[in-house]
């Protein structure tokens, strides 16, 4: 588990990723998230089931924006 520093700011990364507010940087802030997880691996301070359930959660915030994504593209595509 995330220390509770960092779990504020990987749920911080994730629900900006998500929020068509920050569409821009969606991506951005996935990569991010990762980044985090990976160096607290990298530090031991998760295992690794741990960060695969981490990891898991960016690839699932990874699809959400993806579909809104082609939602808008799609709509654009209509009008």
């Amino acid at each position: 588990m995330l220390q509770p520093a960092l779990q504020e700011r990987f749920d911080t990364l994730l629900a900006h990723a998500k929020n068509p507010k920050y569409k821009p940087i969606a991506y951005e802030r996935l990569a991010a998230a990762n980044e985090l997880v990976d160096t607290v691996l990298a530090c031991g301070l998760l295992l690794p089931e741990e960060w695969r359930s981490y990891r898991a959660q960016t690839e699932s915030a990874a699809l959400v924006v993806g579909a809104v994504e082609l939602r808008r593209a799609t709509d654009a595509a209509r009008s």
